[in-house]
């Protein structure tokens, strides 16, 4: 039949076809199975689930929202690519239950016809969530950021993000049987705030400062290295000893180069 989220999928009629299930599958890649004296290769496990029939009808209401009309149940569940649609009618007490999606108008034959409530889907669909909550914690299911030691005792803020974590966990196990145009509008009708990734603030990057000491020290550090830097270069030995020569009344050999007057 169809899903809730617009694909095929395999449902289970109960007894009498008064309950549905949902059939699904677990496999793991390294599984098998021990019969009698024999190996089945294949591990996967099929198991069915109770699944509340209006989540098989939500899709086939919102076709029909589009022309505003209200519809009878039997012409409102009729599919040809899914024909096996139309024995969800015979679920326990289907039409009063309907209520809780659409709403309903009845001709002076009795005969009930039915469209589409997004009023009314939300409020049932909330208290779907809140029970799913209370369900979870009572069954002491840990999510999110809850998930901590059994022994850490927590603060009453704490409690307070607790709860809104464990709403946001149920309207995702909700929002799964949902078609996507209702799963925002519940969050939005919910409140459930959004998730917000807190970055770590880093103080912005600042250059040390050195005090007046360290300043001085390094300005004279580096006049001292300039002036090791300009001494003048070693004299050899003749160099020096002729510097040590008195030159009084001698001339420079620049002299006998001049101009004659």
């Amino acid at each position: 039949m169809l899903s809730p989220w617009g694909t095929g999928a395999v449902f289970l009629f109960g007894k009498n076809g008064r309950r549905i299930f949902e059939v699904k599958s677990f496999s793991e890649k390294y599984h098998s199975w021990f019969i009698g004296d024999s190996v089945q290769e294949d591990g996967c496990l099929l198991y069915a689930t109770p699944i509340d029939p209006l989540f098989l009808c939500l899709p086939y209401l919102l076709q029909e929202e589009r022309k505003g009309r209200f519809e009878p149940l039997q012409q409102l569940l009729t599919d040809e690519d899914f024909p096996s649609c139309s024995n969800i009618i015979r679920c326990l007490n289907l039409q009063g239950q309907l209520r809780h999606i659409s709403e309903v108008r009845a001709s002076s034959d009795e005969k009930q016809f039915f469209r589409f409530s997004e009023e009314n889907t939300l409020k049932w669909l909330q208290t779907k969530v809140e029970r799913l909550v209370t369900g979870i914690r009572d069954a002491g299911v840990s999510v999110g950021g809850a998930v901590k030691s059994a022994m850490f005792v927590r603060s009453g803020q704490d409690e307070a993000a607790s709860h809104d974590e464990y709403r946001r966990y149920a309207h995702g196990l909700v929002s799964e049987y949902l078609p996507s145009a209702l799963r925002l509008k519940l969050q939005m009708h919910l409140r459930i705030p959004e998730i917000k990734i807190e970055e770590e603030e880093r103080p912005p990057f600042k250059r040390p400062r050195m005090s007046n000491e360290s300043s001085e020290y390094a300005t004279a550090s580096s006049q001292n290295k300039t002036k090791t830097l300009i001494k003048a270069p070693k004299q050899n030995a003749a160099q020096r000893a002729l510097a040590k020569v008195d030159r009084t009344g001698m001339k420079t050999l620049s002299c006998y180069f001049g101009k004659r007057a």
